[in-house]
């Protein structure tokens, strides 16, 4: 990749700057309808002084400079007629646009600013933009000491991790060819865990199954939010769920590397731990506790249920289908297979002792649903 030797200087910048410590944030999967006033609001309460004072700013390094602006008086202007938030303004910080991200000019009105808005796009502009930068420095001071609430959305959200950033490579290609990534490390914001985005409805499982294997020394749990729903935090322990969909946890400290068939030539691993908490659920990143939220009810799966398969299991939202009626059905097994052939790969969901659902309504919920990922065709 032409990108690489700055790749290489991006892990020493990174590597060099302190982490700040989880405050004010509300990281959303992308596709976050403005109509989902449960999200915004949580942001707009963040960025909101005791006085009543909101001055927020929007970042649009992540697509092209052509569109960068127009694009955020877009997240302005609906900001102020939905939300009634009267201050907020673009920051041309981008990589496009010559010295302004490295330039202090802007220093004062981040230090003025309650809350950051980051657009998504592609997350390696994002992250190139701030390295070594004034305007990181104030970010990640201010962060930590919960002066500025952060809102990120789709690669404006995987852009605030510690650890590598995982590139946009698919479930089936990553299984087939490797995890890459595309920034050896994020802005430093969030440390529990390695993000990824558009989660279920981009079938994401594999991907991040794998990655976070690969880059297990970095963390050994994965953060998959689903389009439409938000990652939200107050402190450096506690994070709520919040939206239409669900978070999935990829937990790989139990996992293992094998060879199914015995020939060990595609790559396969079995005893990832997935959990998925929707609205309300809560995940305390010091001690990996799940609390499902007051409303929901725990699953008893029934005789009558019969868990479902899917021959297209990356598909939009199989993954949590599956699991979800494994959940409602008293079996403990089922299985799905990829679309593709060349080779195919199976994934076999399985609940043990310590796996269990709860539901409020529609909304299913559930801790450590076992998964095994590997190849039964064209291997």
């Amino acid at each position: 990749m032409s990108q690489k030797p700055l790749l290489i200087f991006c892990i020493t910048l990174l590597l060099s700057i302190p982490l700040a410590s989880c405050g004010n944030a509300v990281l959303a999967g992308g596709a976050v309808s403005w109509k989902n006033q449960e999200i915004y609001d949580e942001f707009i309460n963040q960025a909101t002084l005791e006085d009543g004072t909101i001055y927020i700013g929007i970042i649009t390094a992540g697509i092209s400079l052509s569109i960068a602006k127009s694009t955020a008086t877009d997240i302005a202007n609906q900001l102020r007629l939905k939300y009634g938030v009267q201050n907020a303004e673009w920051l041309p910080f981008h990589p496009d646009s010559g010295t302004t991200c490295k330039s202090d000019q802007w220093n004062d009105k981040l230090n003025q600013m309650t809350g950051l808005y980051f657009n998504g796009g592609d997350v390696f502009p994002i992250v190139s933009c701030f390295l070594n930068s004034p305007a990181l420095s104030i970010i990640q001071s201010r962060y930590a000491s919960g002066d500025l609430a952060i809102f990120g959305s789709s690669a404006g959200s995987m852009a605030m991790q510690s650890t590598p950033v995982r590139s946009m490579r698919e479930s089936w290609s990553a299984l087939v060819y490797g995890s890459t990534y595309a920034a050896r490390a994020g802005l430093g914001l969030f440390n529990a865990g390695i993000m990824d985005v558009h989660f279920s409805t981009r079938g994401r499982l594999g991907a991040l199954a794998r990655f976070v294997y690969d880059y297990q020394s970095s963390s050994t749990i994965g953060f998959g939010v689903d389009q439409d729903t938000a990652f939200v935090t107050t402190d450096d322990d506690l994070f709520e769920v919040v939206g239409t969909s669900g978070v999935s946890i990829i937990d790989v400290s139990e996992a293992s590397k094998y060879s199914p068939d015995g020939n060990g030539k595609r790559w396969a691993i079995r005893n990832v731990k997935v959990s998925y908490l929707t609205d309300g659920d809560s995940y305390y990143a010091s001690s990996g506790e799940i609390v499902f939220a007051d409303d929901k009810s725990e699953l008893e799966g029934s005789d009558s249920v019969t868990p479902r398969t899917t021959s297209n299991v990356f598909g939009d939202g199989a993954f949590i289908s599956v699991a979800r009626s494994l959940f409602s059905s008293s079996e403990t097994e089922t299985s799905g297979t990829t679309m593709e052939s060349k080779p195919r790969y199976e994934i076999d969901f399985r609940k043990e002792d310590d796996s269990v659902g709860y539901s409020s309504g529609s909304l299913i919920s559930f801790r450590n649903l076992y998964v095994d990922i590997y190849c039964v065709l064209n291997c």
